[in-house]
């Protein structure tokens, strides 16, 4: 956070509360205001030992409130089970001041995902009918109006309308999509990631495929991503735990026991189809690193 509001400061061997001050400091100092807002603060609670809701909570106190740089605080999460995960103290400061949206109905996907259309497609590459398709697909379950998984099943049908070397997307390319459309992981979740997150998750697909099981060892996880990151010019890390750990709380890593770990919602049948697409998304992630 401080460093994307002041732009390359160093937050190395920093406490959370000397970030904070630090970050208060800068916004007096340049007259700036901050509205802060946490976005899936339920995995910010499952891999953090610190108490970042209540410092957050708190961050006007250590300001007068009249000259205080900072708005408040937003925390988003898809349902309010993050609540049983806060302190007493936390809850308390925190408030009940709860703003609930409902899902996207297959209208309202249809509007944003004709936005979306016309500023990544050419003219007339999208119709009406496929649209339609792709709006209604996104409201009904298990999909449930994630619009990120909407989003992903047009690029994906885009992709491949341009590899058959087609102008247009037809509703073929999209139903090929759809069925291996897997909502647990988005190109939203790869692209926030970090490169060693990724590269884990491949060296997990890559494993699954090679021994053809449901899940596989944290052996098996670890020999196939240093071969891919030897392949990708990546130095190992030499623990992954922390990575595997990571994906697990992302709700995209299954972990059946402490030696068996897979990919959460995905049957065996449709686990071939759903790889092809995963490497594929992990592949374009890493380019878009590259690219930055």
């Amino acid at each position: 956070m401080l460093d994307k509001v002041t732009h390359g400061s160093s937050t190395r061997s920093l406490s959370p509360e000397e970030i904070l001050l630090r970050l208060i400091r800068y916004l007096k100092e340049n007259n700036e205001y901050i509205l802060i807002t946490v976005d899936e603060i339920s995995y910010f609670l499952q891999r953090s030992k610190e108490h970042i809701v209540y410092d957050l909570t708190r961050l006007n106190e250590l300001t007068p409130l009249e000259n205080s740089p900072i708005l408040g605080v937003i925390l988003i999460d898809r349902d309010l089970a993050f609540h049983e995960m806060l302190e007493k103290s936390e809850r308390s400061t925190l408030g009940r001041l709860v703003i609930r949206f409902p899902r996207y109905r297959s209208n309202e996907i249809r509007d944003i995902l004709e936005l979306r259309v016309k500023e990544a497609f050419k003219p007339g590459a999208v119709d009406s009918e496929v649209l339609k398709y792709v709006s209604e697909a996104t409201a009904k379950p298990p999909i449930d109006g994630d619009l990120r998984v909407g989003l992903d099943m047009l690029l994906y049908a885009g992709l491949q309308a341009e590899k058959d070397g087609r102008r247009t997307v037809s509703l073929e390319d999209v139903r090929r999509v759809h069925g291996a459309t897997y909502p647990g992981i988005t190109t939203a979740d790869i692209m926030c990631m970090d490169e060693t997150e990724r590269l884990v998750l491949w060296g997990l697909l890559r494993a699954l495929r090679h021994e053809k099981k449901a899940y596989v060892s944290l052996r098996s996880i670890r020999d196939a991503y240093e071969i891919i990151c030897e392949e990708q010019g990546v130095e190992p890390v030499e623990e992954i735990e922390e990575q595997v750990q990571d994906l697990i709380y992302m709700g995209i890593v299954d972990m059946k026991s402490l030696t068996e770990f897979g990919v959460s919602g995905v049957s065996i049948e449709d686990l071939e189809k759903f790889l092809d697409m995963i490497v594929e998304k992990l592949k374009r992630g890493l380019d878009e690193d590259e690219e930055v």
